[in-house]
Formats: C-alpha cells, structure tokens, sequence
C-alpha cells in the first residue's frame, strides 16, 4: 500500500511537470514511476478526462488558472493527510487553462515511459544566422541579436558602397534578406516599417520605395508593423497570395513546398487577394488560410498567442496537427523528421520554451502521448506509434 509520502512525491512532480518547471532528474524519476505502476500511469490518465470536461465548459465558466493553483497549495498545506494526488490532479486541470507547459494528444490515452530514448546528448536550438545580399553581390552574414535599418537616403554600407543620397533616375536596388534554421532577425525598411523574420525564412525589399505602392516579398515567416502611407498601400507578396494594407500588424506565413498560407490580424485592416482576386477582408483576431493548390480559403477567429508564439521565443499548440509541430520543430533545432502516416492526423496541445533542449520537448510530447522518436541517424528522427 502507497504510504503518504510517496503520494505527496508523486503529486508534486506532476504539478512540476505541468508549470514547466521540473528538473531533468525530475523528469526521469516521474517516467520510471509511470513505467513502473500501472496505478500511477492510470492516475495520470485520468487528467485526460479532466481536461475533456473542462472543455466543454462556457469559456465564460472558466476559472482562473493562476487562482486555483495557489489555492489547491493552500489546502494541500492545510491538510497534509488527504491523498495528494487529488490536489496534483486539480492542478494539472487548473494549468490545462493557460498555465505551464504539457503536451497532450487529442483521443489518445497516455503511455508509460518509453524505453528508447532519441539520444544521449543535449540538442540545443540552433544558431541560426541571417545574410544580406544586395543586388547580385555577395551575401554577407549579419551581425546576431541586431537590427537592420534600411535608410531611404543612403545605401546601406554592407553592400560595399558609400551613402550616395536619392540619385533621380537610378532605380532603388533590391535587397534579399534571409534567415537559417534557428534564427529570428528584424529589419527596418525604409519607410520605417519593422519586420520580424522567422527562422528559415526570406524577405526581399527595395533600397527605397518608389511608385503608388510599397511591395515586398515573402517566403516562409514574417511579422509586420507597417508604417502607416494613405497614399501608397504596403504590399506583401507571398508567391500569388498578396496582403495589401496601409499601417497595421499582421504575421503573414507561406513557406515553400506547404499546401497552405496564412495571414492573421492584430491591429488595423489588411485586403487578401490571391492573384489580384480579393478573397478576404480581415478584421483585427482574425485569420485567413489560403490553399495554394486550389485557392480555396478559409477566414476564423485567431488565436494571437499561438499565432504570434515564436516572435516572443515560445512553441505554443493548440490542437496543432503532429505534422505541422514537427515542421516548426526541424525549423528551429535543425533535425529532419519523418512521420508514420498512421501518426498524421493526431493534433496536439501545449507551450514550452522555444530555448529548450530538443530532448526535453520530445520527453514531454513522448511521456504524455502514444508515439515515440527513434534517431535513425544523426539529425534524422522517426516517429512512431509506442509499442
């Protein structure tokens, strides 16, 4: 028979687990629990039917998370001889609304701890880089944690050249902005609008902009603060999808080789128009998602916090489909996965750091959910059903 104090343990590295907060040690020592107590890995199963229940609830209903949390350790304080899985139970249903950082799989119980694990060593992300090429120069490798400023009088110096001024009748030389794996730059264009650049991505914008329009294109992830200019409207270009606005923030994503596109409002309104044909008008919270192959599309209410994650270092997913994780994944740390296709339409739910070991986001996924990553060789992980 369980004594209290195993109880008390055992319920306190769950709450840890689910506030993100558990040590590496931790970690291992919650795994082997589950691996070795079929009464525990059922406990931990439970929260599943929690958080369906808790679901369903009039988002109205929903309590606050942070609230609840300090009172279940109130009363685990207060009364030390209730079993504590209760109140680590309430906990992790309480961090199911917004606080701490688990993963979970839609329809899928949770497993034991697996017995392979991907590898030894500590995978950190990547450290990315970002390169500028002006014209058909070289590219040159930019400076890490820094800002780009375009001025609209000067050319900027990394293309060789001296400030030579607004010359009539040359035409504005075109800049090609890009990021690796890993990386997230920030440029000032030269009507003072910033964009954030997401990792494996790539901008290309003039020395200054000229004409009834501001125009530039995007490949992959880019965040957006546009300078407002009634008179010319800021185009961006996402092979035939194109956002057309005149000062607002908005995030635009359409990476190559992906069937969809996606752009989502903050603030202000945008026009989407694929192939000059409007198909959406957007109101601030919401998005768009455009199939590129059939040019179908979609217009939802956006969650910004999920949608705007990665420019404030997070993964945040909320019902996000394996694949789509495992895309984001291999952007940042550098690592191609493949998928059983049994796997594909599982979705998922969770947040963690973007600045964690690779192993420890795959640990998480992995102890909560049925699947399981084998390295097949270096930077190459299979995921597959656990047996």
């Amino acid at each position: 028979m369980r004594n209290e104090e195993q109880d008390i343990e055992f319920g306190g590295l769950v709450v840890r687990f689910w506030e993100n907060r558990i040590t590496d040690a931790e970690l291992e020592r919650l795994r082997e629990t589950l691996a070795s107590s079929p009464e525990r890995a059922r406990e931990f199963r439970e929260l599943q039917s929690l958080k369906e229940l808790l679901e369903r609830r009039d988002e109205s209903r929903r309590f606050d998370a942070k609230a609840a949390l300090a009172d279940i350790r109130r009363r685990m304080r207060r009364r030390r001889r209730l079993v504590a899985w209760r109140w680590a139970a309430a906990a992790c249903a309480a961090l199911l609304l917004g606080v701490g950082g688990l993963f979970w799989a839609e329809r899928a119980e949770v497993g034991v701890a697996p017995e392979r694990t991907v590898v030894a060593e500590q995978r950190m992300p990547q450290a990315g880089k970002a390169y500028l090429q002006v014209a058909e120069q070289a590219e040159v490798e930019l400076a890490p944690d820094s800002v780009m400023i375009v001025g609209s009088s000067r050319r900027d110096s990394l293309a060789g050249e001296e400030g030579t001024g607004d010359e009539e009748g040359v035409d504005a030389e075109w800049y090609r902005l890009f990021t690796t794996t890993g990386a997230v730059y920030t440029v000032v264009l030269a009507d003072g609008t910033r964009v954030w650049l997401n990792a494996e991505s790539e901008l290309r914008y003039p020395e200054r902009f000229e004409g009834e329009s501001r125009e530039v294109y995007l490949t992959g992830e880019g965040y957006f603060e546009v300078t407002k200019d009634a008179k010319r409207p800021f185009r961006v270009k996402l092979g035939d999808v194109t956002v057309e606005v005149l000062g607002t923030e908005f995030n635009a994503k359409g990476y190559a080789g992906e069937e969809t596109l996606d752009v989502t409002l903050v603030s202000g309104g945008v026009r989407v128009l694929e192939e000059e044909r409007e198909v959406a008008r957007l109101k601030p919270s919401e998005r768009v998602d455009v199939n590129v192959r059939t040019g179908d599309f979609r217009v939802s209410k956006a969650d910004l916090g999920s949608v705007l994650a990665w420019k404030e270092g997070m993964f945040v997913f909320k019902n996000t489909p394996l694949e789509m994780i495992l895309r984001q994944l291999s952007r940042w740390y550098g690592v191609e996965f493949s998928l059983d296709e049994g796997l594909a339409e599982g979705v998922y739910s969770g947040n963690i750091s973007r600045f964690e070991p690779l192993e420890r986001v795959l640990d998480i996924m992995r102890l909560t959910n049925e699947i399981e990553f084998v390295e097949v060789e270096k930077n190459k992980i299979e995921v597959i059903p656990k047996e």
